[in-house]
């Protein structure tokens, strides 16, 4: 019989994609904010949700035309430039916020906001690797992240270990932005910071370097207007717009590796995979749990016998959570980790 598969996408969003750095001042909400108009720009349905509990700006980016209502204990988006958006200065709370406190936003704006149906929700991820973004990456079912960095090594160190953290949570990397790479003055142009950051980060953790961003005084007031480069025909940012529309095709043909058919039980201890192209393996509930790859979990666990689950749970489209009656249930299990350890029938 069919193993329940739950799809934790209540909204009907296609694909949520986080924007990450590590640090702040490194123009990752640029990058996120951008990156919104882009798609939108482009006549696709957009959420954008700002989770810098300590220093959001987006709110400065994106003038309201509807501000975000609470009905009940439902949260309505705001709407800017035709894009859903939530930014915790939106709220009186946001000042001083603790991890407690930060968890109920993050299960607020994650499961009782009604985003509707969109094509792409884009989430700003806060600096650091603390309790806040732990809590996002475990809450929010991604199905990737673009990390942004600087040329400099301070920044490199930093974006690290953003990318361990999403590494241990299984989310894959997307690509690498590189902001304020250079300065252009007339036809030179100046790397201010140093050269190969980028480069440097895209050998470490596997994935493409997608775009160059130049540090542009004129931009940056832009920015703080509220106002877009897409509304502007100015052939100075022609660049910004051409690494966005890259950044956009990378979205769009960022395939994973397997996708799941269908998800069946084999007795009441073990459940089966059939993948979309046709191969089929068995997992017994005891040795996946005993294998579980959560950072909490130790390695040569002791399987435990007659185990059973109640469900998995699809996480973005790449992973399943295990709903174990007992053991850990934090593991998420990526496609290709399940296709290594899988018995094939």
């Amino acid at each position: 019989m069919p193993l329940p598969i739950a799809k934790p996408k209540k909204n009907s969003i296609k694909k949520i994609i986080g924007i990450a750095a590590g640090k702040g001042g490194v123009g990752k909400s640029f990058v996120a904010a951008n990156l919104a108009r882009t798609l939108a720009q482009k006549g696709l349905l957009v959420g954008l949700l700002d989770a810098d509990f300590y220093g959001p700006s987006l709110d400065k980016i994106f003038p309201l035309s509807k501000p975000p209502v609470l009905e009940g204990d439902v949260l309505i988006p705001a709407k800017a430039e035709g894009i859903s958006f939530l930014s915790i200065a939106h709220f009186s709370e946001q000042m001083n916020v603790r991890a407690p406190i930060a968890a109920k936003w993050v299960h607020q704006f994650i499961n009782k906001t009604a985003w509707g149906n969109l094509d792409y929700l884009i989430l700003d991820f806060p600096p650091g690797t603390g309790d806040i973004p732990l809590e996002l990456a475990q809450k929010c079912p991604l199905d990737g992240v673009i990390l942004v960095t600087t040329p400099q090594d301070l920044a490199l160190l930093d974006v690290e270990k953003a990318w361990g953290l999403f590494k241990s949570m299984r989310v894959p990397v997307i690509g690498i932005i590189e902001n304020m790479s250079y300065f252009a003055a007339g036809n030179e142009t100046f790397s201010l910071f140093g050269t190969g950051g980028g480069e440097k980060l895209s050998q470490k953790v596997q994935s493409p370097l997608i775009g160059k961003l130049p540090l542009d005084p004129e931009m940056g007031r832009l920015s703080d207007m509220g106002i877009s480069f897409w509304l502007s025909e100015r052939e100075k940012f022609t660049i910004f717009k051409d690494v966005f529309l890259n950044i956009l095709s990378h979205l769009e043909s960022f395939v994973k590796t397997k996708a799941i058919k269908s998800i069946t039980t084999v007795g009441i201890y073990a459940f089966q995979i059939e993948w979309e192209d046709g191969k089929i393996q068995e997992f017994e509930l005891s040795k996946l749990e005993a294998v579980c790859p959560c950072a909490g979990c130790q390695k040569d666990k002791t399987p435990i016998l007659n185990l059973q689950a109640k469900g998995v749970t699809l996480v973005g489209d790449y992973a399943l959570k295990v709903d174990f009656n007992e053991g850990c249930k934090k593991g998420i299990y990526p496609f290709e980790y399940l296709i290594k350890i899988g018995v094939e029938k």
